[in-house]
């Protein structure tokens, strides 16, 4: 199962720097992620690290995630931009790739996803909104926890 997936890593950028509500989530998490490196740092000297190097000033600085990701994530696993990095995270056109049936969640109003036209998911757009999706969300994970369960005691 997947829940509040990000399938085109390109439209979910763009849409969480669009103006307003969005545009603040993006500076909210992307201080999140800052503050998790701060709280981290001791690991990224240069004399721990052979081959990534951050220039931790450079992250401590961002503003959005794609700056978090330029400075920070992408260096991290070897990719040369955000843009490379954002291509191999996406999910769309990877997903019959999946062996096993998956059931992909997301709410009709997720800033991460945006619903496209061609898009290849296979996810379930909730027509909630908020809250209630995230209700939606956490019935869905109870149902499939108690699936599996019932499945490995059968088959023990």
């Amino acid at each position: 199962m997947l829940l509040s997936s990000c399938f085109d890593t390109f439209h979910g950028m763009q849409s969480l720097e669009r103006p307003g509500l969005n545009r603040m989530l993006n500076a909210h998490l992307a201080s999140c992620l800052v503050e998790s490196v701060k709280r981290v740092k001791h690991h990224f000297e240069p004399s721990r690290l052979d081959s990534f190097s951050a220039d931790l000033d450079r992250v401590f600085s961002s503003r959005t995630i794609r700056e978090f990701d330029s400075s920070f994530t992408a260096p991290q696993f070897g990719y040369p931009s955000e843009r490379e990095y954002y291509e191999d995270a996406k999910l769309a056109g990877r997903l019959g790739e999946i062996a096993v049936p998956t059931l992909a969640m997301n709410a009709e109003d997720d800033p991460c996803q945006v619903r496209t036209e061609g898009n290849d998911t296979c996810t379930v757009y909730c027509r909630c909104l908020g809250f209630y999706c995230l209700l939606l969300f956490f019935f869905a994970s109870a149902v499939v926890a108690i699936s599996a369960a019932v499945i490995l005691s059968m088959r023990l």
